[in-house]
């Protein structure tokens, strides 16, 4: 059994399907986590109710949540992966540029964060 907090931050980086959240909720309701007209935030992911339910079943602890520039990157790249397959060349130097100006504001502001 995971706690309210557990299920909280779960539910925003776990990601599951759009139409297994209502699943969700109600599963969250009628065990008293949530009430009808409480709001829960979440991401959209491919994840089902069945997959909700064996981590809420299990003792299984979630991944530490990732780093948001991380994550960014990680977007980036994807979005590239897609423009070089499809020989996208004007969306790829678009994206390359994007990606080296997020690399010099990433170095800045650790370099920031260092002096400090």
């Amino acid at each position: 059994m995971k706690t309210k907090e557990q299920i909280l931050a779960h539910l925003k980086s776990a990601g599951y399907k759009q139409s297994e959240i209502g699943k969700i909720m109600g599963f969250l309701i009628g065990n008293g986590t949530k009430t009808p007209t409480e709001a829960i935030n979440y991401r959209v992911g491919n994840g089902t109710f069945d997959d909700f339910l064996a981590w809420y079943q299990s003792e299984i602890e979630d991944e530490p949540e990732s780093c948001p520039v991380c994550d960014v990157f990680r977007i980036l790249f994807a979005a590239m992966e897609t423009a070089t397959e499809s020989n996208d060349v004007r969306t790829l130097e678009h994206l390359d540029e994007l990606c080296n100006q997020m690399i010099d504001l990433f170095i800045e502001e650790v370099s920031d964060d260092e002096r400090n």
